[in-house]
């Protein structure tokens, strides 16, 4: 067999050198490998015939990520066709050669190139670190390997394994910096770097240099929390943290930036640690996760004068950046914009070296797009800021992630306005707990739109359905579908469904699930384990609404399970997939212990 079509939504554009060999003479995709191989003469073969006709060459002193992408690619051409390829120095008498890592001058940063050499050679090479094994997972996937969820990929099986000579693929992503922050991508680095993401922050997930290694942005909340610490100074200092009116005193919640002290001690922190860490690139100075900004007098002044809380942040990052600025000119100052300071100032500009991270929590079942308030914050600090923008992004619900919260059709959409202005890079908090909701989905949908917007990210969502449940994708597909059909918004904090999911809704989302675990459940281990995960919201949903459900049931004369019955699958569900959280720091079992009290 040849190489199967290239991705679902990847057309033309996407290259440099020929173009999709499928799609253009219109063959459908299950037959496009066989014709490519008929049709296309002296194609490369990495195998023939279950017998190896190629090596994988990575030089004589291979960086680490080349050797890691030579393993991969030799581990995956075993799993499709059986046979062994050989890891050298050098090319081998009477094979063609797959050039790893070789010398490559990259336009952008994770730019990825395959290319062919001449008859006998294929080079996979890229932006160092990370390009060259990226270009191993691009060639994987028009092999028709796919990888759904940790533990649970898709490998072809064949014996001959062919490239067609006219293909070729030069491409690097918009983004720098991309991060999803959920249970699936931040437990597993193999499953991040396969699906492109390269960003670490808060630790995940932790990608060893040989795997590409990390980018990290500088995003967090830091004064008082990092900077000018309130634990250590607020008892001495007062002076240096917040006037709360409604308190009639001082407490310890934001910086004073009016406090020529409080600032004076942040200068002398920062450049602290900036002659321990001469090489960073990015710093935060953002305020912290509270809305009670300071309200003295003069704080209360520039705040009044510009109409914004984030006024008060901009004073100590523009500071900072003017102290910084000549000794460390490769340095970024990032300031966080969120909650209470995520509205742009009327007058104020930024110093050259600062730049911003905007986020905002919001209905995330709506694109961005027809989100009017979220636009208008957003370009209002583009507007601002001489510096590309960081995007901090969510698309999960923090009261409880295991309740059903259908979203991730958004996520392509959203990706798209990103690019579209600029941004330079994000992370978005995705659902934590390996029961949450669609999280295998979310995460791997936001890798791969964050690699390539303009993929179509609804036929995405129904090749990870069909892909990573199996026999139980038709079942899920209408349980997918039926949710979108019904659902109202849905924000990142509160339990609520009855808005939207009604109870005869809840049985038929319920039944669909159940017929999908039936249908994987003789030879399909990975995918009956994926359905069964997923099955987890709507029980967890039939325990929340559990009278709403006995009363439609009484009314339509209708058999529905036991509450215990639901509580007691739900507790063999997060043992037998090891769930450690449901909600926002909150054990799993925390959970199923209200349930059984009565208390959910």
């Amino acid at each position: 067999m040849g190489v199967p079509p290239m991705k679902h939504g990847q057309d033309a554009r996407a290259t440099r050198a020929g173009k999709c060999f499928c799609r253009s003479a219109r063959i459908p995709c299950a037959l496009a490998a066989l014709v490519c191989t008929v049709l296309t003469a002296q194609a490369f073969d990495l195998v023939r015939d279950g017998q190896v006709r190629a090596v994988a060459v990575v030089g004589e002193n291979p960086a680490p990520t080349t050797l890691t992408a030579a393993g991969e690619l030799t581990n995956y051409v075993y799993q499709i066709t059986g046979a062994r390829m050989r890891i050298s120095a050098a090319p081998g008498e009477g094979l063609n050669s797959v050039m790893l890592g070789v010398d490559y001058k990259a336009a952008r940063t994770d730019e990825i190139c395959i290319r062919f050499r001449d008859k006998t050679t294929l080079e996979l090479t890229g932006d160092m670190p990370r390009g060259t094994l990226y270009s191993v997972y691009e060639l994987l996937e028009q092999f028709g390997c796919r990888f759904w969820a940790p533990g649970n990929e898709t490998v072809p099986r064949t014996g001959t394994l062919t490239v067609p000579p006219e293909f070729a693929r030069v491409y690097a992503p918009p983004f720098v910096w991309r991060q999803a922050y959920g249970q699936s991508t931040s437990s597993d680095y193999k499953f991040a770097v396969k699906n492109r993401l390269n960003g670490t922050y808060w630790g995940h997930p932790r990608m060893p240099d040989e795997w590409g290694g990390k980018v990290q942005v500088d995003v967090g909340e830091t004064l008082t929390l990092r900077w000018v610490k309130s634990k250590v100074f607020f008892k001495d200092h007062p002076e240096w943290y917040t006037w709360s009116e409604k308190e009639n005193k001082r407490i310890p919640a934001q910086l004073c930036t009016s406090n020529p002290e409080a600032l004076a001690q942040l200068d002398k922190e920062v450049l602290e640690y900036l002659r321990e860490h001469p090489d960073t690139k990015t710093l935060s100075i953002s305020g912290n996760d509270s809305d009670k900004y300071c309200r003295c007098e003069e704080c209360k002044k520039v705040v009044e004068k510009e109409k914004a809380n984030s006024a008060l942040l901009m004073i100590a990052a523009n500071r900072i950046g003017r102290l910084v600025a000549r000794d460390y000119p490769d340095l970024r100052i990032v300031m966080l914009a969120y909650w209470a300071s995520e509205k742009p100032p009327l007058t104020m500009t930024f110093e050259p070296n600062v730049t911003v991270c905007f986020a905002k929590l919001r209905d995330f079942a709506t694109p961005i797009a027809r989100n009017q308030h979220y636009m208008d914050n957003m370009l209002g600090w583009k507007k601002l800021s001489p510096n590309p923008l960081y995007i901090w992004d969510y698309n999960a619900r923090f009261s409880n992630f295991i309740l059903p919260s259908p979203a991730a059709d958004t996520i392509g959409p959203n990706m798209r306005v990103y690019r579209d202005h600029g941004i330079a890079g994000m992370v978005a908090q995705l659902p934590w707990g390996s029961l949450a909701d669609w999280v295998d989905l979310r995460c791997w949908l936001w890798g791969r739109t964050a690699w390539d917007p303009d993929v179509d990210s609804d036929r995405l969502i129904d090749e990870w359905i069909a892909g990573a449940c199996g026999k139980g994708g038709p079942m899920m597909k209408s349980y997918w579908d039926l949710l979108l059909s019904l659902r109202k918004s849905i924000g990142p904090y509160g339990c609520g469904t009855e808005k939207w999911l009604t109870p005869q809704a809840i049985l038929e989302c319920h039944d669909l699930q159940q017929r999908a675990i039936a249908a994987t459940a003789e030879g399909e281990p990975r995918t009956h384990a994926q359905v069964e995960k997923l099955s987890a919201a709507m029980l967890c949903a039939m325990v929340y609404r559990y009278k709403d459900l006995q009363a439609y049931a009484g009314a339509e004369k209708v058999e529905i399970p036991a509450r215990d019955a639901i509580i007691d699958r739900l507790e063999e569900l997060g043992k037998k997939y090891r769930c450690s959280t449901y909600r926002e720091w909150d054990d799993y079992r925390n959970m199923i212990k209200k349930m059984r009290a009565g208390e959910i």
